[in-house]
């Protein structure tokens, strides 16, 4: 799992607030840590670039399953660089590490995350199929709306939106509002 720190800001910058912490617990975890990581002393690195090791260059040292892609791999500060590294690695990540059980494996230890991991993928797809059955079961008993009552809420939702400022072109509207970003405040 992974633990989170609570923080406030001041002045621009970034305070930890003490003990304020939140944690979560996960079976897996995909992070994205940044185009130059921070020195963490339990992850070798190379100056700006994580060490890797392998046929594809993906997995971290020292680690069997932790596996990089992007900038901290290739060095390259070009976002779609990083991007197209990232989609190609990833498809070979999951094509080589965590093959069906029908398709022969490298190794025992290959075996069994690809076991692990196809587990716990169906027990998740199994439980989202119940989730989305018992939703559609409390949709199906409920009324339909009548015109009224939909017209009501279409003229609420237009209401808010022009309060925001939104003219109906949702990229033109996220590019003026975007939020500070936390690079920025840094």
């Amino acid at each position: 799992g992974m633990v989170f720190q609570k923080v406030r800001s001041e002045h621009g910058k970034l305070i930890d607030i003490e003990e304020e912490t939140i944690t979560y617990k996960s079976n897996l975890i995909i992070s994205s840590i940044g185009s130059l990581p921070e020195d963490v002393p339990s992850v070798p690195n190379k100056g700006h670039l994580l060490k890797t090791y392998g046929p594809r260059g993906c997995r971290i040292e020292g680690f069997e399953n932790v596996f990089a892609i992007g900038n901290v791999v290739t060095g390259r500060g070009n976002i779609l660089e990083s991007k197209k590294h990232g989609r190609e690695i990833t498809g070979k990540i999951i094509e080589d590490h965590f093959k069906p059980e029908s398709e022969p494996v490298r190794n025992d230890a290959n075996q069994i995350m690809a076991d692990k991991y196809h587990k716990w993928f169906r027990e998740i797809e199994t439980e989202v199929d119940q989730k989305i059955g018992n939703i559609l079961c409390v949709l199906e008993e409920k009324p339909t709306p009548v015109d009224e009552k939909v017209n009501s809420i279409l003229q609420r939702t237009e209401k808010h939106q022009r309060k925001v400022g939104f003219d109906g072109d949702y990229m033109k509207w996220a590019t003026e509002n975007k939020p500070v970003r936390l690079e920025n405040l840094i």
